[in-house]
C-alpha cells in the first residue's frame, strides 16, 4: 500500500491503474501527474465511485423508504469533508484533471444491492461523514440510526431487523487511455 501520488513503479511501465471509491481523497494534480509518469503508452486508469444518490426499494413503500433514509442521509451528510464535493459533482473535476485525450466520464451506473434494514444502517454508520457527527454528537449521532431504522420498519410494516430492501446506489465512473 502506498500513496496513489507516488506510486513505486517505474515510468511508463503500468497497463492498468484502478481506483474504487477513494480518488476523491487524493490530491488530484499530483496524482494526474504520477499517472502520467507510470502509464505506459496505451495504459489505462479506471477511477469510480458510488455516489450519494441512493433510494431504497420494499414492496410498495419505496418512495416513503426512500424519503426516510434520506432524511437520515442528509443529516449525516452536513458532517462531510470538503473532499465529497469530487463525489457530489459526480468525479467531473477529476475527469477534467487527467491529463488524456482519449476519456470518458459515465455517470448512470445503477447498481441495485440486496440488503437488510441492519445492513443499511450499518452501512450509514460505516461512513466517514457519520464518524464524524458521532464524534462531535455522540447521542445525537446514536439516536439518529436509530430513529431511522425504527422509522424504516415501521414504513414497511415490519418488525425485524433482517428484513430484506434493495439498496439502489448510483455510481460514476472515469476512463482514461494514455495515448
Amino acid at each position: 500500500v502506498c500513496p496513489a501520488e507516488e506510486l513505486p513503479f517505474q515510468d511508463g511501465s503500468v497497463d492498468v491503474l484502478t481506483s474504487f471509491t477513494a480518488a476523491h481523497w487524493f490530491h488530484m494534480e499530483r496524482f494526474a501527474r504520477e499517472a502520467q509518469r507510470v502509464l505506459r503508452p496505451g495504459g489505462c486508469a479506471a477511477i469510480s465511485t458510488y455516489t450519494l444518490d441512493m433510494s431504497l426499494r420494499h414492496g410498495q413503500c419505496s418512495q416513503q423508504l426512500t424519503r426516510v433514509f434520506r432524511e437520515c442521509w442528509d443529516e449525516i451528510l452536513k458532517y462531510s469533508n470538503d473532499k465529497v464535493k469530487y463525489v457530489l459533482d459526480d468525479y467531473k473535476a477529476i475527469f477534467e484533471a487527467l491529463p488524456f485525450p482519449d476519456k470518458k466520464r459515465i455517470t448512470d451506473i445503477y447498481d441495485p444491492i440486496p440488503m437488510t434494514v441492519e445492513g443499511v444502517v450499518g452501512y450509514m454508520e460505516s461512513t466517514s461523514s457519520y464518524q464524524t457527527f458521532k464524534k462531535n454528537d455522540p447521542t445525537a449521532a446514536t439516536s439518529l440510526l436509530q430513529e431511522t431504522e425504527k422509522r424504516m420498519l415501521e414504513t414497511m410494516g415490519v418488525s425485524s431487523r433482517e428484513t430484506p430492501v434493495e439498496f439502489l446506489v448510483r455510481h460514476v465512473c472515469v476512463l482514461a487511455c494514455k495515448g
